[in-house]
């Protein structure tokens, strides 16, 4: 991965703000999931979907979606408070 401003440690930050947004973007989808599971077991196709099929249980994913955002926070916060904050606004804006 390119790093836009060069330096081991630019990088370094760079990388946790992607991971940051990806871990709290998966908390989103997850929650997203969680409360549309009683729709989806309904849906044609989505009844598919892991936690509306059951290969993941409801207990399973709350586990899983706090992981994610607990790791979130930890990588923004690593990077800095606007990072942070932003993830946070992020995280606030589309749960």
């Amino acid at each position: 991965m390119a790093c836009v401003v060069p330096g081991e440690e630019s990088c370094s930050k760079q990388v946790k703000a992607f991971l940051s947004f990806c871990f709290a973007s998966s908390f989103i989808y997850i929650i997203n999931d969680l409360l549309d599971r009683e729709k989806d077991i309904l849906h044609e196709i989505k009844k598919n979907r892991p936690i509306a099929s059951g290969k993941i249980t409801v207990k399973q994913a709350a586990l899983i979606s706090i992981a994610c955002i607990l790791i979130s926070f930890y990588l923004s916060m690593a990077v800095n408070i606007k990072v942070f904050s932003a993830v946070f606004t992020y995280v606030i804006l589309n749960a």
